[in-house]
């Protein structure tokens, strides 16, 4: 039963009032037959699907509880580097996290307790018409007057709404469930996707503008370490270095001002994406 679709409505002749009520006391049965066998079949894949990944996640979670005990409890661990036991603990967590998030954004467990809650209603939908109608069988055992008909008719057309009803609940319920976690998906997916673009901004190389206020004195110019980096000899007073790693880094400025060696030596933080400034004398 892939799809859940209605019986056909029968074509009731109620020139024979008993014979017609009991075509539409069954068809409005069948289709609450059809709806509950629906529900309980599809029930059965969630829940099996549900109750091993919640149990996955509880043995996986036992594990990494397990990990600590042990580094922690036996001898032969004592006094050893226990940081990749603790590493993977954490790895255990993290599947397990994994595996509950994965239940959650399928709706397995949600899917299965609320297609249980359906079938029951369903069955007390059909447990109500079934005593509606045998309690009308047994007040109209001959002639069936007209207030009889309207009255088993106006029963099953109450069992069919309600019905109705309990069906577009479960399928309002599911979509407003499917939303939250589409919701949920892309809040995480983004979330993620900002802190991947937010790692990525803080690794861009910076540049650096150097200003050396007495540079266009040095004899052959004056060079320039920073870190890595190295230019010169640098003839006038500005240098420019850029493709620098960002983060704290060190600048030594040096030349040949007459006949003397001189230097400046200086350590600035450089800011990802950014052009830093930095003016120097040597002496």
């Amino acid at each position: 039963m892939a799809n859940l679709s209605p019986r056909e409505f029968p074509d009731l002749d109620w020139s024979d009032s008993k014979s017609a009520a009991a075509e539409l006391v069954a068809y409005v049965m069948g289709n609450a037959e059809d709806a509950r066998s629906w529900y309980l079949v599809k029930k059965d894949g969630r829940k099996f699907w549900a109750q091993g990944l919640r149990a996955l996640a509880v043995v996986l979670t036992t594990i990494a509880a397990v990990i600590p005990a042990y580094i922690t409890f036996m001898p032969s661990n004592r006094g050893a580097d226990a940081s990749g036991e603790a590493a993977l603990a954490y790895v255990f967590l993290g599947v397990a996290g994994g595996v509950v998030w994965l239940d959650r954004s399928l709706g397995l467990s949600s899917s299965w307790m609320r297609f249980m809650t359906t079938a029951v209603a369903i069955s007390e939908i059909n447990a109500e018409l079934r005593w509606s109608w045998e309690r009308w069988k047994l007040a109209n055992p001959g002639t069936v007057e007209d207030a009889a008909r309207k009255e088993i008719f106006e029963a099953c057309y109450r069992s069919a709404n309600k019905l109705h009803n309990t069906l577009t609940d479960e399928l309002e319920a599911w979509k407003v469930e499917f939303k939250a976690t589409m919701k949920e998906i892309e809040a995480a997916v983004n979330q993620r996707q900002a802190k991947l673009d937010q790692g990525r901004a803080s690794q861009r190389p910076g540049a650096l503008n150097i200003t050396v206020s007495n540079g266009d004195q040095c004899v052959d110019g004056w060079h320039v370490q920073c870190g890595p980096t190295r230019t010169g000899p640098v003839t006038g007073k500005t240098a420019t270095l850029n493709e620098l790693a960002p983060g704290l880094i060190r600048v030594d400025v040096t030349g040949v001002v007459g006949s003397k060696a001189v230097a400046e030596h200086r350590t600035i933080r450089i800011e990802p994406g950014t052009i830093q400034e930095l003016e120097v004398t040597l002496s």
